[in-house]
């Protein structure tokens, strides 16, 4: 009986309340976010699976590794604190680890509602002073349909589950035919 509380008190979903719970107490200890420890989930969970959706599963040590790939993207692309990026995609695992990176460096991430269009995405993504949009390949039509609206500065980037990006500069001149592609190291 007792292995068997043990097995569940060590099983993955405990482990995102205890994650979630560290947490809680950020005013007492600001260090201690959720992608601090999520890697330190990594380093006791390893392989179990962290993140599972139907088109893929990632374990606590992907989902670390993954968010650090985009950690560094960001601060490759000059983010940091107070920097704002939106997130226009559909939840996925990926999702998560773009999510978590992002705000591992001190950027915010606005989580754009993905049934918004038109005036109302634009807006949604104006008004929060964005640099960059990562947006879901299911959704770049959307976005490129308010590119106009968007001001100049905002770039638009479209990550695969393979970790490349897309790079769409939303400039109303040349929208969209600068593209260029980054895999991320």
């Amino acid at each position: 009986m007792t292995s068997e509380l043990d097995d569940r008190s060590n099983s993955p979903v405990k482990a995102w309340a205890r994650a979630l719970k560290m947490t809680a107490s950020i005013a007492e200890n600001p260090s201690v976010t959720l992608p601090v420890v999520i890697e330190s989930l990594a380093d006791r969970f390893d392989s179990a699976l962290a993140l599972i959706s139907e088109g893929e599963c990632l374990t606590y040590r992907g989902l670390a590794e993954r968010s650090n790939q985009y950690s560094h993207w960001a601060l490759e692309q000059g983010l940091s604190r107070g920097d704002v990026v939106c997130l226009l995609m559909p939840n996925c695992p990926e999702y998560m680890a773009i999510w978590l990176g992002i705000t591992r460096i001190g950027a915010t991430v606005s989580l754009v509602n993905t049934h918004l269009t038109g005036k109302s995405l634009a807006h949604s993504i104006n008004i929060v002073a964005s640099k960059h949009v990562i947006v879901g390949a299911e959704l770049a039509d959307t976005l490129a349909a308010v590119g106009q609206q968007f001001d100049p500065e905002v770039r638009c980037r479209a990550p695969s589950v393979i970790s490349r990006c897309i790079y769409i500069r939303l400039a109303r001149l040349d929208y969209p035919r600068r593209l260029k592609s980054v895999t991320f190291g």
